[in-house]
């Protein structure tokens, strides 16, 4: 449960093994940890990038399933008048 951590691992592991066989794993927990911080924009986009480069992978149907609870991003808040 310690997301920030998480991320930390799973972003080092993709930069370090980027050709490993355990990459669409490691994009979909990274994007499930972004979720878990309610951090919907980095999420989606993790999960979207992970469906792009491994559109096959049960990983990217997992994706693609969550990107549909994590509905439409959040638009930024604009300024008030």
């Amino acid at each position: 449960k310690d997301f920030p951590k998480a991320i930390e691992v799973f972003q080092r592991l993709l930069k370090d093994y980027d050709k490993g066989d355990k990459v669409p794993a490691a994009m979909l927990k990274l994007g499930y940890a972004f979720a878990e911080l309610k951090e919907q924009a980095k999420a989606a986009e993790q999960l979207r990038a992970l469906i792009e480069k491994h559109p096959d992978s049960d990983e990217a149907k997992r994706a693609r399933e969550k990107l549909k609870v994590l509905g439409p991003p959040a638009k930024p808040a604009g300024k008030r008048r």
